[in-house]
């Protein structure tokens, strides 16, 4: 396939997989694992990265027989989730999806797997749907099938009360055995089709209601589990749904995600998130990027990445597309020196360009979460544990809106003042003759400049 081409389907999934898995999985993790066409790609990277030793002391369950299979062919760790190193919890579950639609509302569990997918859904602080853009419908359930896991013995009262609803309810049959599909936990599968658009949570309530008529071994889909990620056309992403913030016993934003990661790191979480998210933009996606016309005509513009985002370009993993970036502004400078004209960019570096909308992101994201919310309680505990935004951050908040959060706002000016008075004393016993009394600074306190520098200029460099 040319790079200037749109990837077809099956190439779509395994980008949306892989990034996925870039983005969120982290070192030491207890993480879920979905089943699927696009699930499978997320396991297969998280064990190529196992493998190359960038990843380490991951903690896996899966939702299937087939999951399984995959994580023994890369050798991932595998547990239950009544196992002790997991303990009932998930950091994070990776999963698919057969449809969306545009409340983020999913049908899950086309493959079969859907009850133990559920169970391991809500077993997870934070959940990530990927999808290619052919999952993405108006209305649920009115082509893709909804997945109905059922135990034998409630078969024809299952199907009837459904079709009572209003639904097309088939058994699922087998291809390569006679008689129906059997699931990893002994139940057979009702295919449901509606023939008008249906309400999600209206359905999920009555589904929920009868399950229980029907001895609660009725399973659905955990279509009320919001779509964290979501890939489409190369070079388009759709980031989180906003609607479902306020969520917190089914999902966890993953603004909120980052954020806490972030907060256990020394300097300006803002600042490593950004970074983090400008070098995953160039190097892990550089490649999805290239393939986008709407991007190369932003890179060609600008005259390529700024001096800060190509130093590192002969380090990139895919050569192929520095090759073809830096042939697009090779040619311009070539008709540029056959006319004799100097070469000025006509457009801003497009990492430089991301960066500020994820800045802008952030802030935003700050400012929405009002004093006694939520929201405002997570980022108090994440921020008193973290060094809080650095100077530069802090005024691009301030720039953003007059109306920030009162903890948020009273949390940065103790920041400041605090370290303004422990700079202000490191000058002082750094005076001739007071050798005695600086002897006596902590370590963190003889070498406040540091902490001072990074609290005026952000921390750029994620190292630090």
């Amino acid at each position: 396939m040319r790079y200037d081409e749109v990837m077809d389907q099956k190439e779509m999934k395994a980008l949306a997989g892989r990034t996925a898995v870039e983005r969120l999985v982290k070192n030491g993790m207890k993480l879920g694992l979905g089943t699927g066409s696009t699930a499978i790609p997320a396991v297969s990277h998280v064990g190529l990265l196992i493998q190359q030793g960038k990843l380490s002391g991951i903690k896996a369950v899966a939702t299937s027989f087939q999951t399984t299979m995959e994580c023994e062919k890369w050798g991932i760790p595998l547990y239950t989730l009544n196992a002790k190193e997991i303990d009932g919890k998930l950091d994070l579950t990776i999963d698919g999806a057969d449809e969306v639609d545009p409340r983020k509302f999913c049908i899950k569990g086309g493959g079969g797997a859907l009850l133990l997918e559920k169970i391991i859904a809500y077993a997870s602080a934070s959940y990530a749907i990927v999808v290619d853009d052919s999952k993405l419908v108006e209305h649920l359930a009115l082509k893709f099938p909804l997945p109905i896991e059922v135990i034998p013995a409630a078969r024809v009262t299952a199907a009837k009360t459904l079709s009572s609803m209003g639904a097309e309810v088939t058994v699922r049959e087998a291809l390569r055995k006679a008689g129906p599909v059997i699931t990893d936990n002994g139940n057979i599968l009702l295919d449901v089709l509606f023939k008008e658009p249906v309400d999600p949570s209206i359905l999920e309530a009555e589904l929920n209601c009868n399950s229980r008529r029907c001895g609660k071994r009725i399973f659905h889909p955990a279509s009320a589990v919001g779509v964290y990620w979501s890939f489409g056309r190369i070079g388009r992403n759709q980031i989180s749904s906003k609607e479902n913030r306020n969520n917190m016993a089914v999902e966890k934003h993953i603004n909120f995600f980052e954020l806490e990661k972030a907060c256990e790191k020394p300097g300006c979480p803002l600042c490593r998130i950004i970074a983090d998210r400008a070098e995953r933009y160039i190097d892990n996606m550089l490649f999805e990027h290239v393939a986008d016309r709407g991007f190369r005509a932003l890179h060609r513009s600008a005259g390529g990445f700024c001096a800060e985002h190509s130093k590192n370009l002969v380090s990139f993993r895919d050569g192929l597309a520095v090759a073809i970036l830096g042939r697009d502004i090779l040619e311009d400078r070539i008709d540029h020196f056959k006319k004799h004209k100097p070469w000025k960019p006509k457009g801003q570096c497009p990492v430089c360009i991301e960066r500020d909308r994820i800045e802008k992101e952030y802030c935003g994201f700050l400012i929405e979460a009002k004093d006694n919310s939520k929201e405002a309680e997570e980022l108090k505990r994440y921020f008193l544990a973290s060094a809080g935004l650095c100077a530069p951050h802090y005024a691009r908040l301030l720039q953003e809106s007059k109306n920030i959060p009162s903890w948020l706002k009273k949390f940065q000016e103790e920041k400041f003042s605090t370290l303004l008075e422990r700079t202000s004393q490191f000058i002082e016993l750094s005076a001739y003759g007071r050798q005695e009394e600086f002897a006596k600074l902590s370590e963190e306190d003889k070498i406040v400049w540091k902490e001072l520098a990074i609290a005026l200029r952000g921390n750029a460099d994620r190292n630090i």
